[in-house]
């Protein structure tokens, strides 16, 4: 049996086992791969080191995220990993995400959050564009 069969096969279990059945959800799972699943006894931390096809829409991330969570929070913490055969994403899709990827930014100062989180950022190219200007008054 090959590795990728039995990441292949170790993907269906885990969907199984947090009961994700949802014919919308699976047409984004279907090829997923759980590669690596590290425990750490001490911390009870579980990660899940997976790869999907394409990059979830976020509301399926959410739905993926929600069901991990409740199947094994009584367990361990849980932290996935996802990478992406096609990472290719769409402005649409980086807007969904964008929230999310502000909210993580532990060593953000408060005012630079609160700027990021007004905004969405611009695709130009391969880059991502966002204003950081802030206009500060001069004490006079």
């Amino acid at each position: 049996m090959s590795e990728e069969m039995t990441a292949k096969q170790r993907f269906k279990i885990l969907l199984q086992q947090i009961a994700l059945t949802d014919d919308v959800a699976m047409q984004y799972l279907e090829n997923g791969e759980l590669n690596r699943l590290t425990v750490q006894k001490a911390n009870r931390v579980w990660q899940f080191a997976l790869e999907l096809d394409r990059i979830l829409p976020y509301n399926h991330f959410l739905q993926f995220q929600n069901h991990v969570d409740r199947a094994f929070s009584q367990i361990a913490t849980i932290q996935l990993q996802i990478t992406t055969k096609n990472s290719i994403a769409d402005e649409k899709l980086i807007h969904e995400y964008w929230m999310k990827v502000v909210e993580e930014q532990d060593e953000l100062s408060p005012p630079l959050r609160q700027i990021l989180s007004q905004q969405l950022p611009k695709v130009v190219g391969q880059k991502l564009m966002i204003n950081c200007n802030q206009d500060f008054e001069q004490a006079t």
